[in-house]
């Protein structure tokens, strides 16, 4: 259990990756001068790599080690072929981490969750956080854009028919609404843990749909004034990767929202450093940036 209770806690999850996948988020948030509590969710703790204990110990970060689902049943990891689920189920241990830290004594202000094989930290992201959830505002939460609607990306259009149908797009008028990324997700203590649940609970019984990003967005629908839509993050995906780069013709004024990356960093279009670069991996000049940094251009080069 940690020894300190800071306000914000970060929280993550890996599922068989390797400790050289890991190192640029970690060594990243402690670099960005982050001092609150980690956590990291890990899947299939006894295939973890000799050295993992060195790891977390070095990142001064704690381990949640699961190998159940929400009935307390193992984890099949493989389903329609995918290699994992986790990318569901880590909301559900989210939730059952939290729950379980604050029977014990342990509750913080504010959490932050993201994915952690392509994020890095360029600066302390509890700085934003608590700027935004300190104002009397009745914000809950702060969340990160793609900067581009549903109908302009096609991946992100499917992804959501096939979860919740076309009726419900249609009818919800889902085509004109801006898509926010559930890999970088900050809020209120309380709000994120009913967050969590409600986001596991859309896609426990179900395989690839609904999703973890689809179910987010939909949940978000119905939360709409109590968050704060940010640039704290930078979603590369849709707009710094060069394979997509038809998807930029799409966004009118595209100038204003593309980010640029100056001196090994990656800023916002109004020339503001990011606290969180997501996607990273998909941008061949950051990934050159990065895994150099990192001294994981190996691990990359491999997988």
């Amino acid at each position: 259990m940690p020894q300190s209770n800071p306000k914000t806690v970060l929280l993550g999850a890996t599922d068989n990756l390797p400790i050289g996948q890991l190192i640029p988020w970690a060594a990243s948030a402690r670099d960005s001068g982050f001092a609150g509590d980690i956590w990291l969710v890990v899947y299939r703790p006894n295939w973890v790599e000799a050295d993992f204990e060195a790891f977390c110990a070095k990142y001064d970060i704690n381990v949640y080690p699961v190998d159940h689902d929400s009935f307390g049943n193992p984890i099949q990891h493989s389903v329609v072929g995918s290699p994992t689920s986790s990318h569901n189920l880590r909301f559900y241990h989210f939730w059952e981490l939290l729950t379980r830290l604050k029977k014990d004594g342990v509750e913080y202000k504010y959490v932050l969750s993201t994915d952690t094989r392509d994020v890095v930290f360029q600066k302390d992201p509890s700085e934003h956080i608590l700027e935004c959830l300190e104002l009397p505002t009745g914000w809950s939460y702060i969340i990160s854009s793609e900067q581009i609607t549903y109908d302009n990306e096609e991946w992100g259009k499917n992804n959501i028919i096939q979860g919740f149908g076309q009726l419900m797009y249609d009818l919800h008028e889902m085509g004109d609404k801006e898509i926010f990324n559930v890999g970088v997700i900050a809020g209120k203590y309380d709000d994120m843990v009913s967050l969590y649940e409600e986001i596991y609970n859309y896609t426990h019984d179900r395989k690839y749909y609904p999703s973890d990003q689809s179910s987010y967005n939909y949940i978000l629908l119905h939360r709409w004034g109590k968050f704060s839509s940010s640039k704290y993050a930078i979603q590369c995906g849709t707009t710094m990767d060069p394979t997509k780069s038809f998807l930029w013709k799409r966004i009118p004024h595209y100038e204003d929202i593309e980010p640029q990356i100056k001196d090994g960093k990656v800023y916002t279009a109004d020339n503001i450093l990011s606290a969180i670069v997501h996607q990273w991996d998909r941008v061949p000049e950051l990934v050159k940036i990065i895994t150099e940094k990192y001294n994981v251009q190996d691990i990359y080069r491999r997988s």
